[in-house]
């Protein structure tokens, strides 16, 4: 089975879509989602065999896979392999909801999912700490055992040595089913969901995870994609021991089987950070014309792992799963002419090649080791004639970078292809799954021939998608194009994170320019006295999080002052030199003091910043900032 994958995803609209089935008499679906974001998501290729769905954590979903190191010790509570908390490390009852309202009509009898309760709190702290979640059906909550108990840490464990409820699976260390998987301690049998609906009337499903006084010991909920609705899924078997048998596939179709009606959402309240989704329909009354149905269109991996798209332009939608390497690698693609890889007559291996296939790349992202990947997620739109594509990861630099030593005639082994090109006898730098529906995943070793071969060095995810580009970011992933573009856009209000790494005590903020080269009036980056005209047109500078209005018909580019403020350099070091005073980088790097790269595109309107002259230990996590449209 393909590793593991948790994606953080507090798109409202995009999980309901996951969790509908067949929803025949149910109508006008809203969703809310309650609590921090970085609790929601999506996974795939789970231990339980639900196959996919969304998951829903006291902690961040995506410390939920990996190793189990710790389990069953009985110290004080305060022991964890999952995540801390949202707040200070030990604060107590996280509770975490998602609420769909929805419609039922004469003919919705039932609601129906399926789902499987996990916590880091088994074995040791049962009947101590007692975590949970409901399952709350027009204020009932249905969340149940076989025996007809409430789904709860004591309830399963009311003894930490034995008395272990039937439907009950220990995950030690040493023996447990999934212990190199997840790092939960336990979790249950998957169990059908199944209460009584009003009929015509609205309806409302509240599902929450909480914490139980000890907030470093997270519970979770994973839901089967495709199952809610008002037909009951098949069950589920788990023999002794964890092992499930019978699994059925996912019916992942957003409520769109034959005879469902369309899914609206829209709004709902909202008494947490992630706002309601919000998708425009109704019921089809024939008079709007149907749009082109996503499946005339597709993605498939072909020969030499090109990936073929198929149906005229269209985007992809990228999420960056887990990073383990040492390095700090960038991902990216570009298109090919025919299944050998030409481009333009060029053949790869050929003088030339590798600058021409980068000069025509969109970066993806980077990726931080072992950091937050939260956030970390790009759209990507490709034209019609973008019928191939490859990809390509550049170990520990930046597509700019090499392009810019390529030019100064400086040669590379550091950029890595996922095709061998037909040479069979060449070691793949990349393994690629086939997740269906137009998805697939990609896991990469960034060593030359393999090196520990654990393919888990960039692991990341590729998917056909409707979702429109986000707000500014159609230049980003082009050379030097860590840009923010709201040219087509009116003012705009955005919330601004900024998180730091560094001993430096650093400034970020934007400038505007006048096209994407960079420029400023009549002055290019590299330019004497381009520094200073840049940051005189400052528009915003920040250290810590705001909230902030942007003017439209603007573009703007990024900038980090290196231990200073921006009155510190306009007076001291206007020029930008080293040891002058205040240093500033910014996305062109004949613009920066020492000619390197200093900005990474970490996911859509997400940066990561180097502050230090030279590029310093290169980990681009000194400052990095997020920048989310409202």
């Amino acid at each position: 089975m393909p590793p593991f994958i948790i994606d953080q995803n507090n798109n409202g609209s995009e999980l309901l879509k996951a969790l509908l089935g067949t929803t025949k008499g149910l109508s006008k679906f809203t969703i809310s989602l309650i609590g921090d974001g970085r609790a929601f998501g999506t996974f795939k290729y789970d231990p339980f065999l639900l196959s996919s769905g969304i998951v829903v954590s006291t902690g961040k979903v995506t410390d939920i896979k990996g190793f189990n190191t710790i389990d069953g010790g009985f110290d004080s509570p305060g022991q964890k392999d999952l995540s801390t908390d949202f707040g200070f490390p030990g604060n107590t009852n996280d509770s975490i909801s998602i609420k769909i309202d929805f419609d039922a009509d004469s003919t919705a009898e039932k609601l129906f999912f399926q789902y499987v309760f996990g916590s880091e709190e088994f074995v040791e702290y049962g009947g101590q700490f007692n975590d949970s979640f409901s399952l709350s059906l027009n204020g009932i909550n249905l969340a149940k055992l076989r025996s007809g108990k409430a789904v709860s840490v004591n309830n399963i464990v009311p003894n930490p040595f034995s008395g272990y409820d039937p439907d009950f699976i220990y995950n030690s260390v040493d023996s447990g089913p999934a212990n190199s998987t997840t790092k939960l301690d336990g979790y249950t049998k998957p169990f059908i969901f199944e209460g009584n609906l009003i009929p015509n009337s609205k309806n409302s499903l509240v599902i929450n995870v909480k914490d139980d006084r000890d907030g470093l010991l997270d519970s979770v909920v994973f839901i089967k994609g495709g199952t809610l609705g008002t037909v009951r899924p098949p069950e589920i078997g788990v023999e002794e021991g964890g092992n499930t048998n019978n699994p059925t596939p996912p019916v992942m179709d957003g409520g769109s089987n034959t005879g469902n009606p369309p899914l609206v959402v829209d709004g709902g309240n909202d008494t947490g950070n992630n706002p309601p989704a919000v998708i425009n329909g109704g019921n089809d009354t024939g008079n709007n014309p149907s749009p082109t149905p996503l499946q005339q269109k597709a993605l498939k991996n072909g020969v030499n792992n090109l990936f073929l798209l198929e149906g005229g332009s269209q985007k992809l939608r990228f999420n960056l799963s887990s990073s383990e390497a040492s390095f700090i690698n960038e991902v990216g693609v570009f298109a090919v002419n025919d299944d050998q890889g030409t481009i333009n007559g060029i053949r790869p291996g050929q003088p030339g090649y590798l600058q021409t296939a980068l000069e025509r790349s969109q970066v993806v992202f980077s990726a931080l080791p072992k950091g937050d990947v939260s956030g970390s997620n790009r759209t990507l739109s490709f034209d019609a004639n973008d019928t191939r594509l490859m990809f390509y990861l550049v170990q520990n630099s930046t597509t700019d970078q090499v392009l810019s030593d390529l030019e100064a005639g400086r040669t590379f082994s550091n950029v890595l292809f996922a095709s061998n090109f037909g040479d069979s006898n060449a070691f793949s730098q990349v393994q690629i799954y086939n997740s269906g529906n137009n998805s697939f995943s990609l896991n990469w070793e960034d060593q030359l021939e393999g090196d520990d071969k654990d393919y888990n060095d960039l692991m990341m995810t590729v998917e056909l998608t409707d979702t429109p580009l986000a707000l500014g970011t159609v230049l980003q992933g082009k050379q030097e194009g860590e840009l923010v573009d709201l040219r087509n856009s009116s003012t705009v209000q955005a919330n601004i994170a900024v998180n730091s790494e560094a001993v430096y005590d650093n400034l970020v903020g934007f400038y505007t320019i006048d096209d994407e080269t960079g420029l400023v009036g009549n002055l290019r980056p590299g330019d004497a006295g381009y520094a200073q005209a840049a940051l005189q047109r400052n528009v915003l500078s920040l250290a810590r999080n705001t909230t902030s209005q942007f003017n439209g018909s603007t573009l703007l580019a990024p900038y980090i002052i290196a231990n200073g403020s921006l009155e510190a350099f306009l007076s001291q070091n206007p020029n930008n030199q080293f040891d002058n005073g205040p240093l500033a980088y910014f996305a062109y790097l004949g613009a920066n003091p020492d000619k390197i790269d200093h900005l990474r595109l970490l996911g859509d309107n997400k940066f990561g910043f180097e502050d230090l002259f030279g590029g310093g230990d290169r980990d681009f996590n000194d400052v990095v900032m997020q920048v989310n449209f409202t």
